[in-house]
């Protein structure tokens, strides 16, 4: 009977355990999804431009003109 006992009371300790590691995964999840909704840092318009870019929206002239068009806006 007492071996029973010390066998319940290590599942006991087990599982408190995990249940730990569970909520701090969680908690570091949350984090990186609140950080990745923040706007990127600079111009909107810029990064706009950049994005449109990258993706094949815009030739190298078009961004180039644009660019510089924001840039002199924003002196």
């Amino acid at each position: 009977m007492m071996g029973y006992g010390m066998h319940a009371g290590s599942w006991g300790m087990g599982w408190g355990f995990w249940v730990l590691v569970i909520l701090v995964l969680a908690a570091l999840v949350a984090l990186r999804s609140r950080d990745r909704r923040e706007p990127p840092p600079g111009d909107p318009a810029l990064n706009i431009v950049r994005e449109r870019f990258a993706r094949g929206e815009l030739t190298r002239e078009q961004y180039q003109t644009l660019v510089r068009e924001l840039e002199q806006t924003n002196s």
